[in-house]
C-alpha cells in the first residue's frame, strides 16, 4: 500500500512523498519558479498522473508550454491523451475577479473525478497565487484549510507557489500553517520549513522503510520454505485485492457524487462502467443495468446520434464536446469525450436543455427587441457613468444617420449631431440629471446629411447598493413623421373648422338676413323722414338731426353683424385672447335670435353675475356654441313638435372652472348615443356632414375642456361644456 502511493516529486530535495501531500514553494523569480514545476510536472506525467497547472502572472501560457516542450520530450502524445492542462488564474480562481472558494474546490474535485474515471494513477496540481489581493486573503486561506484537510487519503498531490517579494511575515506564518511544509531558496540554496505533520509524515515512512526490509529480509528467509513463500503470496494477493476494492468504491463514491451521467469504454467498445446517475439513464430508456456491463455499445445503440463524433474521439485520441437532442429523452445532450491511458474511452453526459431554452429565449428575444426598434423607430443607449463608455443599438445608428462601422461613440460624437439651436439644452439636461441622479424626458433636433430629425428621449438612472448613479440607460424616438403629419392633422383640423363655420354661417342666411334688413330697413325710413323735414319751411333741423342720429346708430348695428359675420367666415391660425365667456354667449345669440324666433324657440338665459373670464380663440368658442343652438333649433323644429324651450347658462362649477350649459326640450338622446353622436359623420340631419359635434368636441378639448351631451329626465337634450377659468389680466 504505502510503496503504491509514494510519487517522486522530481526535486531533488524533496524526493518522494505520499500522494495526499499538500506543499507550498516561496519563490523569487519566473525562472525560479520555472525551475521547480517544469521537472515537478515531467515526474508526474511519467508517472501517469493526471496533472493541472494553474500559472498567473507574470508567467504566461506560452511560457509554460515552452518550458514543458523543452523538458518532456513527448509531450505532444501527453496534449493529444489530454494528460495535462494549463489554466490561467482568472479561469480557475476567480469569479466577477473575486476568489471564488466553491469553485475553486469543485473544480479541482472534478478534475480528480475526472482523472480517476479515466484511468490515471492520480492527480498532480499547482496553482500561482501572484494574483492574490489583500480582500481576499482570508477566503483564501480558509480555502487553503479545506483543501489541506480534503485531500487526506485522495489520490492527489497539490503545489502551492507563493511569490516572496509579496509575501509578509503574516503572510509567511498563514501560508505555513495550511501546508505540510515549505520550500524556499536563498543563495542558490534550498531550505525546508516542515510542520509537525509532515515530520510525522517522514517518521512514518522511514518506519515503513524498516518495516520493508525487515520484510524483505523474511522473504528472503521464506524462499527457503516453498509453503511460508506460497502463504505470504497468497496474503499479499488477498491484500492487494482488498486495496483494489477500496480504491475502485472510492472511485464509485467520486462519479456517483458527481451531477454528470459518466460511462467508460474499453478499446473494443466495450461498457466496462457507469455511475449512478447513467444507470438511471439506462433504466429509462428500457435497458436493464445489471446486463450491460461488457456488452458492446453499437449492439446496444445501434446507429446512436453520437456516433460520428465519439468514433472520431476514439480513433483520433482528442478530448470531443459534442451536443445533440436526444428524443427518446426529450432532451437536449452535451457530451465530453476523454481518451483513456488504456485505450478507451470515458464520456461524461449532462442535460443542457434549460441552457438550450435561455438561449434560445434570449436570441428571440434580441431579434424581437431589434425589429420592435426598427419599426417602432425607437433605439436604445447606455452611458457608463464611471468610464463614459457609450452603447448604442443599431436602430439607435439608424435614427442617427450614422455607420457603426465607422463612427466611434463618445458624449462629442452625440452633442455634434445636435441641432445647433437644440445642443445647449440637451447638455444642461443631461449634465443636471446626472449631478442629481434624475431620469428625464427631452424633445430635440438632430442633423442628418438628408435633414433635420424630430428626437424624443427618454432616460432613467441605474444606481448601486450604495446609491450611487453608475449608468444611464434610455431611448431615443424618431418623431419626425408623428411631428409632420401632426402639423398636417393640424392644418386639415383648422380648414375642416372654417368649412364648419362657413356651412353653418349658410344654414344662418335667412337669421343673418334678417338681422342686416332691420337696420337696413330703419336707415331708409329715418333717411326718407330727414329728407321731409328738411324739405319743411322753415326746415326742421332739430327732427331731422335727430333722424339722422337714428340712421348712423342703425348703421353701426348692420356694420357689428357685418363685423361678427366677417369674423366667424375669417380663415386666420387660432389665437388665444382672454375672454369674458357671457359675452361670448350673447355675440352667438345675436346670430341666431332671429332663427329661433322664426321657429317659435322660446330663449331664455341664466348667466352668472359674475365675470367669467377664459384663455381661449374667441372665433373657436362661438363655433362651437353656434354649433350646439342650431342643432337644438333643428331638433326643436320639426313639424308636430309642440313645447320648444332653449335655456342657456353659465356659472362658475369648481374654483377655476367654467360650464356652460344648453338644455333644450327637443326629441333628446337615446341611451347609446350619448358618445356615438360626437363621432366623425354621424348626423341625425338631413344632408348633414356629421363633422358639427366631432369638431366642437376637439375644439374644447384643445382649450383643456370636456364636451358632452345627457338626455333629460323629461323630454329632451342638455349639452354642456368646460373651460378653466384664467387669472392672466
Amino acid at each position: 500500500m504505502t510503496e503504491s502511493r509514494l510519487r517522486h516529486t522530481g526535486i531533488g530535495v524533496v524526493g518522494d512523498m505520499l500522494l495526499e501531500t499538500h506543499f507550498c514553494h516561496f519563490y523569487d523569480s519566473k525562472q525560479d519558479l520555472l525551475d521547480t514545476l517544469v521537472p515537478y510536472f515531467k515526474a508526474g506525467l511519467d508517472d501517469k498522473e493526471f496533472c493541472v497547472w494553474v500559472i498567473a502572472d507574470p508567467l504566461t501560457k506560452d511560457e509554460a508550454w515552452n518550458a514543458l516542450r523543452l523538458a518532456v520530450r513527448d509531450l505532444d502524445r501527453h496534449l493529444a491523451d489530454q494528460s495535462i492542462e494549463v489554466f490561467a488564474d482568472e479561469e480557475w480562481y476567480l469569479k466577477n475577479n473575486t476568489f471564488d472558494l466553491q469553485r475553486a474546490t469543485s473544480a479541482w474535485n472534478e478534475k480528480l473525478a475526472q482523472a480517476l474515471a479515466r484511468g490515471y494513477t492520480g492527480m498532480r496540481f499547482s496553482g500561482d497565487t501572484c494574483w492574490l489581493q489583500k480582500k481576499d486573503w482570508q477566503d483564501f486561506c480558509a480555502y487553503e484549510n479545506h483543501l489541506n484537510a480534503s485531500i487526506s487519503d485522495q489520490a492527489i498531490t497539490v503545489w502551492c507557489t507563493y511569490p516572496l517579494a509579496k509575501s509578509g511575515a503574516a503572510e509567511i506564518l498563514d501560508v505555513a500553517r495550511t501546508h505540510q511544509f515549505c520550500l524556499t531558496r536563498r543563495s542558490g540554496n534550498w531550505e525546508v520549513i516542515e510542520t509537525g505533520e509532515i515530520k510525522l509524515a517522514k517518521q512514518k515512512i522511514s518506519k515503513l522503510n524498516e518495516e520493508l526490509e525487515r520484510r524483505v529480509d523474511e522473504r528472503t528467509e521464506q524462499l527457503l520454505d516453498a509453503n511460508e513463500h506460497l502463504r505470504n503470496e497468497i496474503g499479499e494477493r488477498k491484500q492487494a485485492e482488498g486495496l483494489l476494492r477500496e480504491a475502485n468504491e472510492k472511485v464509485k463514491m467520486v462519479l456517483d457524487s458527481i451531477t454528470d451521467r459518466f460511462f467508460a469504454f474499453d478499446s473494443e467498445w466495450r461498457y466496462t462502467y457507469f455511475n449512478r446517475h447513467a444507470e438511471e439513464q439506462l433504466k429509462t430508456l428500457g435497458k436493464d443495468p445489471t446486463t450491460i456491463i461488457g456488452k458492446v455499445l453499437w449492439d446496444e445503440f445501434p446507429n446512436p446520434p453520437i456516433e460520428e463524433p465519439i468514433r472520431r474521439a476514439m480513433s483520433e485520441r482528442i478530448v470531443t464536446i459534442h451536443e445533440h437532442y436526444y428524443p427518446p429523452l426529450g432532451d437536449w445532450i452535451e457530451n465530453r469525450f476523454y481518451p483513456s491511458p488504456d485505450g478507451g474511452l470515458a464520456i461524461f453526459q449532462r442535460s443542457v436543455t434549460e441552457r438550450k431554452r435561455v438561449e434560445e429565449e434570449l436570441r428571440r428575444s434580441e431579434a424581437y427587441l431589434a425589429e420592435g426598434q426598427k419599426i417602432s423607430h425607437t433605439g436604445s443607449w447606455a452611458w457608463n457613468v464611471t468610464t463614459g463608455a457609450l452603447f448604442w443599438s443599431q436602430e439607435h445608428f439608424r435614427i442617427f444617420g450614422l455607420d457603426p462601422r465607422e463612427v466611434k461613440l463618445t458624449y462629442e460624437t452625440v452633442i455634434n449631431c445636435v441641432h445647433p439651436e437644440d445642443r445647449s439644452l440637451l447638455q444642461e439636461t443631461f449634465e443636471n440629471a446626472v449631478l442629481n441622479g434624475d431620469d428625464y424626458e427631452l424633445d430635440f433636433r438632430i442633423v442628418r446629411p438628408d435633414g433635420i430629425r424630430y428626437i424624443h428621449s427618454l432616460a432613467h438612472a441605474v444606481f448601486d447598493e450604495n446609491g450611487t448613479v453608475v449608468e444611464y440607460v434610455g431611448t431615443v424616438i424618431d418623431t419626425t413623421e408623428r411631428k409632420l403629419a401632426e402639423e398636417a392633422l393640424g392644418q386639415a383640423h383648422t380648414e375642416l373648422a372654417h368649412a364648419s363655420r362657413v356651412l353653418t354661417m349658410g344654414e344662418l342666411t335667412a337669421s343673418i338676413a334678417h338681422e342686416v334688413n332691420q337696420p337696413l330697413g330703419a336707415i331708409v325710413t329715418n333717411g326718407n323722414a330727414s329728407l321731409r323735414l328738411i324739405s319743411r319751411n322753415p326746415p326742421d333741423v332739430e327732427g331731422s338731426q335727430e333722424a339722422i342720429e337714428c340712421m348712423i346708430s342703425d348703421a353701426m348695428r348692420a356694420s357689428e353683424v357685418i363685423k361678427r359675420i366677417r369674423a366667424m367666415l375669417k380663415k386666420s391660425v387660432p389665437e388665444k385672447t382672454l375672454l369674458n365667456i357671457n359675452e361670448t354667449i350673447h355675440d352667438v345669440i345675436g346670430l341666431t335670435a332671429s332663427q329661433l324666433a322664426n321657429n317659435q324657440i322660446a330663449l331664455h338665459t341664466k348667466l352668472s353675475p359674475d365675470r367669467l373670464m377664459v384663455l381661449g380663440d374667441r372665433v373657436q368658442l362661438q363655433q362651437v356654441m353656434l354649433n350646439l343652438i342650431l342643432n337644438s333649433n333643428e331638433a326643436m323644429s320639426k313639424p308636430g313638435w309642440q313645447l320648444r324651450e332653449l335655456v342657456i347658462s353659465s356659472q362658475l362649477t369648481k374654483p377655476n372652472e367654467i360650464t356652460v350649459e344648453m338644455r333644450d326640450s327637443g326629441p333628446g338622446l337615446e341611451l347609446g348615443d350619448q358618445e356615438r353622436i360626437f363621432d366623425a359623420f354621424v348626423t341625425s340631419k338631413d344632408g348633414g356632414l356629421g363633422l358639427g359635434l366631432s369638431i366642437s368636441r376637439t375644439i374644447i378639448e384643445a382649450h383643456g375642456g370636456r364636451l358632452w351631451g345627457t338626455a333629460n329626465e323629461g323630454q329632451g337634450a342638455t349639452f354642456q361644456f368646460t373651460l378653466p377659468t384664467s387669472t392672466e389680466n
